[in-house]
């Protein structure tokens, strides 16, 4: 009978398609202005070594704090292929205790030693270094006279992390799946996956430095996509590197958001949007050593903030009297490290490394499988080596020592350090506005079976707007401020017939149910966003828009808590309902909105409904297999270092 509550909207309402992206968007857009603002500013070389310090700062905040590691490498040569003009070593070393990075290394023979050398890192292939177009860069940059070392990230090539040794399959596919699986519930622990990356990197340029061969003031970067992202973040803390040349990732923040996609678990760095951090700052950080951009232009990283960024850094290479030391390569094509952006790679190391533009036609290259490749015995760490220690092992890990650490202590202390944490998190960047509600008469709503539902809708933000549907017997009409329960639910007033029993049993208790939508929610979704992708699953739109929240360093999460608690406002100023009769009704997973709002405010009720999210750490890093299921909505960023979801529970 209540399934026409189900479809309760009111034409009357603003249209809410768009409204959750046109807030979030309008928002980037005025930290990307103030960013340009602050740029523009820097007139000196003094100027943008002040600035590059606070960047600097920025980065490393927006990962999760500077790595330290001081493990041995204990490297290890597995076998070396001859190859003519050139050999690989299959190699293996430790990036950090238990891990274990599985590589290769090319020599090339004939050159004057120490020579120049190459870190190669790999975008998002499930083969890793292997990599049929991977090896065919490497084969190029080592045909130049370069050395070169590729790597293996986690969770591609030799280094997945869900292998299954009975089945010889991945129970999770390696490259983003494998990524996310680990990178999404560590978002929750405040280590983000790009910490891990960027270590094995590190660790990388470690190990070349111990080989007699390299020169180590001449080590280069290179990497497209995922790879295109690790080099800027190399180029960002690593002065050891002498060169970089990115591909087919640098554009710009502006530009990446209305292209309108999500990126990959260790491309999304916690809040460089609201500090001033966009693709351009790699390279100021990194400047005056040389740098090249490597570009597609039909690539849905968009070309047109490739070549902001290019004319921004230029600029700032100008101003430090070396214009000439930043490039930027442009080929005709789609996502790809294409063969002509490796003949252009090799041509730019061979210049600034060498003196002179060598060539090289790779047009003949013929890969090798990957086996012949492999620095394991099975093509897998984790089935090869006894000690090691898989990503999602380690992130567990380090959720249980802040577990441990936070109830440790004492109660009162540990709640007011939550309480404050939480506060700062759910108020931060919010945009005051008067809630403005609109209550609509009974004859613009729907009665149904001796119960009315009355159509609300009332401003969270500024332009940010929810609606609801409050529900009663119609008997009670004229009856406003009566005791009322909040439900936070799972799709809201779309949900509502799935509830109509719980909701009849609360009426005849004597209580009115307001259901709510807060933004994107119910009958106020976000229109459809991502090709391919559903709403609420994996890179779809509300994964997209929370992405894009961690970069302005807020979440969907504590967007949404505010949300709640303005909705208790609504009904506490709208109705004269007082606050100790409002009893906020919590379930599912997003029913952890209404179990922070509870939390922050001690004066309603709360009630805790079937599938609760209670636990971060059990449901998203525990053993079992990490699924997508609107989960990035539903996490606070570094929660767990003051709290998990049933430590607010009353």
């Amino acid at each position: 009978m209540f399934e026409v509550f189900d479809r309760m909207s009111h034409h009357y309402n603003r249209t809410s398609y768009e409204q959750l992206k046109d807030f979030i968007y309008r928002q980037q857009e005025k930290m990307f202005d103030k960013a340009d603002e602050a740029r523009e500013k820097i007139q000196t070389p003094e100027q943008l070594a002040r600035y590059n310090d606070e960047m600097q700062q920025a980065f490393d905040q927006a990962i999760g704090g500077e790595i330290v590691t001081d493990v041995t490498l204990d490297p290890q040569t597995a076998h070396i292929l001859d190859m003519g003009e050139y050999t690989i070593e299959s190699i293996l070393f430790r990036s950090r205790p238990h891990t274990y990075v599985t590589a290769s290394l090319y020599i090339p023979k004939g050159i004057t030693l120490p020579g120049p050398a190459v870190l190669f890192v790999c975008g998002h292939s499930s083969e890793g270094r292997m990599d049929e177009d991977y090896q065919r860069v490497c084969y190029t940059l080592v045909k130049a006279g370069m050395i070169v070392f590729a790597i293996d990230p986690l969770g591609q090539g030799e280094r997945g992390n869900f292998y299954d040794s009975a089945t010889k399959s991945y129970r999770i596919n390696r490259t983003t799946s494998d990524h996310d699986a680990c990178g999404i519930p560590a978002v929750a622990a405040g280590s983000y996956l790009q910490r891990y990356f960027l270590c094995d990197e590190l660790r990388a340029v470690d190990y070349m430095l111990t080989r007699p061969e390299i020169d180590p003031k001449r080590i280069g970067v290179t990497g497209n996509s995922g790879g295109g992202t690790q080099t800027t973040a190399i180029m960002a803390v690593d002065k050891r590197i002498a060169a970089a040349a990115p591909g087919t990732y640098v554009t710009s923040r502006r530009e990446y958001m209305y292209q309108g996609q999500a990126q990959d678990s260790e491309q999304i760095w916690q809040g460089v949007a609201e500090k001033g951090f966009d693709h351009v700052n790699p390279f100021l950080l990194f400047a005056p050593r040389p740098a090249a951009i490597l570009a597609v232009k039909c690539d849905f990283f968009p070309i047109e903030g490739t070549r902001e960024t290019f004319r921004t850094a230029q600029r700032f290479y100008e101003m430090l009297g070396c214009k000439e030391n930043i490039r930027l390569y442009e080929d005709n094509y789609t996502h790809s490290y294409t063969p002509q952006l490796a003949v252009w790679a090799a041509e730019f190391f061979s210049e600034v490394f060498l003196g002179k533009k060598v060539t090289v036609d790779n047009s003949s290259f013929i890969p090798l499988p990957p086996e012949k490749m492999y620095a394991t015995q099975t093509g897998n760490v984790g089935e090869s080596i006894p000690d090691a220690q898989l990503t999602p092992e380690q992130i567990r890990e380090y959720a249980a020592e802040l577990r441990k650490k936070r109830l440790a202590l004492p109660e009162a202390e540990r709640k007011q350090r939550a309480q404050k944490w939480l506060e700062n998190k759910v108020f931060h960047n919010r945009l005051p506005v008067e809630l403005n509600p609109r209550v609509f008469p009974k004859s613009a709503c729907t009665q149904v079976g001796g119960f009315m539902g009355t159509s609300v809708s009332f401003w969270t933000q500024q332009r940010l707007f929810a609606y609801g549907v409050i529900i009663k017997p119609e008997a009670w009409e004229q009856q406003t401020a009566l005791p009322t329960v909040l439900a936070v639910w799972e799709d809201g007033t779309k949900a509502i017939s799935a509830h109509e029993q719980w909701i009849r049993a609360q009426c005849e208790a004597g209580k009115q149910v307001f259901v709510l939508d807060v933004p994107g929610v119910g009958n106020i979704e976000q229109r459809e966003m991502v090709f391919g992708a559903s709403y609420k699953g994996a890179y779809g739109t509300l994964y997209t828009l929370a992405c894009n929240l961690m970069f302005m360093g807020d979440s969907m999460a504590a967007m949404r808590c505010y949300d709640v608690l303005r909705a208790v406002e609504f009904l506490h100023t709208e109705f004269g309902i007082a606050e100790k009769d409002i009893t906020l009704y919590c379930e599912g997973a997003c029913g952890v909105y209404g179990v922070m709002a509870a939390f922050l405010n001690e004066k309603v009720g709360v009630e805790y409904g079937e599938n609760l999210l209670e636990s971060v750490e059990e449901r998203y890093l525990g053993d079992s297999l990490f699924q997508y299921d609107n989960t990035l909505p539903v996490l606070v960023p570094g929660m767990l270092e003051y709290f998990d979801y049933y430590e607010l529970k009353r």
